[in-house]
């Protein structure tokens, strides 16, 4: 039978094309693929970010009609999962829908089964195989482990079976369901690879903690060292272009034993490898490694790791042991980091900061730590609390959890939570200036004011110009916002204002010399649009200007700065005015045109010396993109492409975020 699992994206570079990484994939799903392919079913997967269209969908069904959709949702997802769901229940009634992942398997709640015929509670290989099994024969499903199942006699909430004991027996992930939704040409090409389940610890923050009492059996589980080292010359046979890979582990070092046979079988791997293959993970600060380090990370070394990332999240003693229930010191950590540096490891640190009962002061501990590790980079995330963990309850009895906060976007980069002790405004300007506390004086100012804009221009996207530059003056001038009297911030935001005025005059300036040409006519009624002298509407100057810009991007927004290659669809009008605007106009870049598409093509009409021919006839692998070249009908035109290339290739709507067309144009 077929089975449609959907995985949804926030944070995504386009509809089309959502990833760049072969990092990104989720295991969950892709492990369940391939049990359900070696069992003789048919799988696809379906990416779908905020921003795409849910008929892509119903396009998708039509063409690949499904009889089982599954979904996989974090806490923060589950909002947007529900309502794919509910599309799929009204137009698709038909179709079977099973829910997974951490936040329904911590969360599981009858009122889910509105939207969902059944949730998987905990792993789900043989309970999805057994569920599209029963599907197959015909039988309504019942019975099932893992699984609670809506029957007509109500919701059979079914026990879990212990968990997977020898991770061997399963089979490689199934990464070929993500090739079609992964922009290969911008990926670094480095895939993750799982290489064990669970983890020993009891983070509080974490799902883990609660994970592992779902179901019986040993929790923390590793694969073997050969089995790991198969799938590495399995993915390195399918993507030749790899030459690293991360490993994806709770820490490398809850077997020291184990580290040391596997960092054997690595060696062994890169032994006749004319250029070998290095590696990355994550690296908790444990007792086990901080006693055994030199020793640890020479077994890294010589089976050619190249970086770490190691989990600081608080610099405050005190907030990881109360708060986190991390228990290590900032010795320990340090010796951690220097012994990974002086063994020449890029070092990479995970940081949390607004956390309950975290202080300011706890917040400077953080910023010195990290100045003290000196990191190559890090990771910054302000906290957010996922339903059924334990620090999820110590909010609520904080009553600090805002109404609807599973519907909050940008879950880790805009704060949320207020508390007493550090409030949401003072949370948010640390996570805006964190690279400026931790690098200052180590990288140019100007570089790091760049980087603080940026982070404005992120998390207040969609707002007015004007309200960004009020949130920046009152991060640096309101008393309440402070975050310490020696970060001298005056010298960063005086060069972040006059960044950002600069950026606005620029951005304003093409405008006001539009104006300083314009010269109203004598008499012009409220039905007469503005005209300049020689008759052209102002709305014509400025679109014009638009439609020059967006074509010089195209010509530089290439790999190593080289033009876009596009085809354009569509062979009338409006791509007769855009060939005689950007022909005339004197740009610095220009995309490289491939072909014109119609769907009546008519030979004899010719643009940039081309004549159109059927979409049908045309590979759209050959371009990194295709223009939809309307104004009014591109959302149709990109439907019937997709009907046709599905996602090969990312289709371009250049009045995307502007209101609703026809556009005045002159002659």
């Amino acid at each position: 039978m077929n089975i449609l699992f959907v995985y949804t994206r926030e944070l995504a570079q386009s509809p089309v094309k959502p990833l760049t990484d072969l990092e990104a994939i989720q295991f969950g799903i892709s492990y369940i693929s391939s049990v359900l392919k070696n069992a003789g079913h048919n799988t696809r997967l379906l990416v779908m970010t905020r921003s795409s269209d849910f008929q892509v969908i119903d396009n998708y069904l039509e063409r690949w009609p499904a009889q089982l959709v599954c979904f996989t949702s974090v806490a923060s997802e589950f909002a947007f999962v529900v309502s794919i769901a509910k599309h799929i229940k009204n137009i698709h009634p038909g179709i079977y829908r099973l829910a997974g992942g951490p936040h329904v398997s911590l969360n599981a709640a009858d009122e889910m089964f509105d939207v969902f015929d059944s949730l998987c509670i905990g792993e789900g290989e043989q309970a999805t195989l057994e569920l599209a099994g029963q599907l197959g024969r015909g039988k309504k499903p019942s019975d099932i482990p893992n699984l609670w199942i809506k029957t007509d006699s109500g919701i059979q909430k079914n026990p879990t079976v212990p968990f997977i004991q020898n991770l061997d027996e399963v089979p490689y992930p199934d990464r070929g369901m993500w090739d079609e939704w992964i922009d290969f040409d911008r990926s670094p090409m480095r895939p993750s690879l799982l290489i064990g389940r669970g983890c020993p610890f009891e983070c509080s923050y974490c799902c883990n903690h609660a994970l592992k009492g779902l179901a019986d059996g040993k929790y923390v589980r590793l694969r073997s060292p050969e089995n790991i080292a198969g799938e590495i010359k399995d993915v390195l046979e399918k993507y030749k272009k790899v030459r690293e890979f991360y490993f994806e582990v709770e820490t490398l070092g809850i077997d020291l034993n184990w580290v040391r046979e596997f960092c054997e079988k690595l060696r062994e791997l890169n032994a006749n490898r004319q250029n070998p293959i290095s590696f990355g993970a994550n690296l908790r600060v444990c007792p086990p490694v901080v006693k055994n380090v030199d020793g640890f990370m020479d077994d890294l070394k010589r089976s050619n790791f190249r970086f770490l990332h190691i989990g600081l999240e608080s610099g405050s003693e005190r907030v990881r042991s109360e708060v986190l229930r991390r228990h290590y010191t900032n010795d320990d950590f340090l010796k951690v980091v220097s012994a990974a540096k002086s063994h020449g490891f890029q070092v990479i640190l995970f940081n949390l900061i607004g956390l309950p009962n975290e202080t300011v002061a706890d917040f400077r501990m953080t910023v010195e730590a990290n100045r003290q590790a000196n990191p190559d980079w890090y990771y910054l995330s302000i906290f957010f609390p996922y339903p059924g963990t334990d620090i999820y309850n110590l909010c609520a009895q904080l009553k600090a959890i805002p109404q609807n906060i599973l519907s909050t976007d940008k879950e880790r980069v805009k704060a949320r939570m207020d508390f007493p002790t550090f409030s949401r405004s003072r949370i948010q300007k640390a996570f805006i200036c964190f690279d400026y506390y931790v690098f200052r004086g180590k990288k140019p100012l100007d570089w790091l004011a760049d980087r603080v804009l940026d982070k404005y221009r992120m998390i207040y996207s969609g707002r007015e110009r004007l309200f960004i530059l009020w949130f920046i003056l009152c991060d640096f001038l309101l008393p309440s916002r402070s975050l310490g009297p020696g970060y001298q911030e005056s010298h960063l935001y005086g060069m972040v204002l006059c960044k950002y005025i600069k950026n606005q005059l620029l951005l304003f300036s093409d405008f006001f010399s539009l104006l300083l040409r314009f010269r109203p006519t004598a008499r012009v009624s409220k039905e007469t649009p503005l005209v300049a002298a020689a008759g052209r509407p102002l709305q014509v100057d400025l679109l014009e200007e638009y439609i020059k810009r967006t074509w010089e991007f195209f010509g530089t927004c290439g790999k190593g700065g080289r033009p876009w290659k596009i085809a354009i669809y569509g062979a009338g009008s409006h791509t007769a005015w855009l060939c005689n605007i950007v022909s005339k106009a004197k740009l610095t870049a220009s995309p490289t045109i491939v072909a014109i598409l119609d769907d009546n093509p008519q030979p004899e009409r010719k643009f940039w010396g081309m004549s159109p021919v059927k979409p049908e006839e045309f590979d759209p692998e050959t371009v990194d993109g295709i223009l939809l070249s309307s104004d009014v009908f591109a959302e149709k035109m990109r439907s019937k492409l997709h009907l046709l290339y599905e996602n090969k290739c990312i289709y371009l709507n250049i009045y995307e975020n502007l209101p609703p067309g026809p556009y005045p144009k002159g002659n």
